[in-house]
């Protein structure tokens, strides 16, 4: 089963190239990396290039844009996930493909935890993931997650129905795609499928405030999901 993943990049040379050493030990060794540029001024460009990688260079700057055109230019009919500041362990790839034997599946889910940050935040985070999952509501991680292609693409990606890009969740995208794919096929997780990364995201002495930030956008989303919309319509916006 061959596999794509896509990485989405900007200014991130020392990051990039510690998450392409850790795909190069991967267990599935046929795989297409894309890592997908927003113009970045340092050598991370020069970075992937010198792994073999495939760079895409897009011009409009933005996560969803980014990982839009890396799926769609992927040349396989599976597509991983992940970000440059991710270290994916050595089995991460065959553990995600796995499930996709079963042809209905048509998303496959993990967790994330932060280097740096403290249990009991990280442990927070990775408790309001499981919750939702319990609740049936698939909650996709930009560095752990995977689709199949004719699946995304039915769905139009990360796009909303009239081809643009959630304005008010420029950070949602992989949320959303989430939601999107559970509404034409099975969406599996695996909860102990874990790709550590950098708490950047999460600022320890902010980690209390972020985690609102997650939640309050998160239900907004939810609330107009079982609404019927898969984003709020012009003017409800997440801040």
């Amino acid at each position: 089963m061959k596999a794509t993943v896509v990485i989405p990049t900007l200014n991130e040379e020392d990051n990039l190239r510690k998450c392409l050493e850790a795909l190069s030990h991967q267990t599935v060794r046929d795989l297409e990396v894309i890592v997908v540029d927003g113009g970045s001024s340092d050598g991370t460009v020069r970075v992937a290039e010198g792994f073999g990688a495939r760079v895409i260079v897009v011009r409009e700057r933005g996560i969803a844009r980014a990982r839009q055109a890396g799926f769609e230019a992927a040349r396989t009919d599976f597509i991983v996930s992940t970000d440059a500041d991710s270290l994916p362990p050595p089995d991460w790839i065959e553990r995600i493909l796995f499930p996709f034997s079963d042809p209905r599946v048509v998303g496959v889910y993990g967790t994330t935890s932060y280097r740096g940050l403290k249990d009991l935040w990280a442990g927070t985070f990775r408790w309001w993931q499981r919750l939702f999952h319990a609740l049936g509501i698939p909650i996709f991680l930009g560095p752990n997650f995977a689709v199949r292609k004719e699946a995304f693409l039915k769905v139009r990606g990360f796009r909303e129905p009239t081809g643009s890009f959630p304005a008010g969740y420029p950070e949602a995208d992989d949320l959303l795609i989430g939601l999107k794919l559970s509404r034409v096929g099975k969406v599996l997780f695996i909860p102990d499928l874990c790709v550590p990364v950098s708490a950047r995201r999460v600022v320890p002495h902010r980690a209390p405030r972020e985690f609102l930030v997650y939640v309050r956008r998160d239900a907004k989303l939810l609330y107009w999901h079982w609404r019927g919309k898969l984003v709020p319509p012009e003017g409800h916006g997440a801040c």
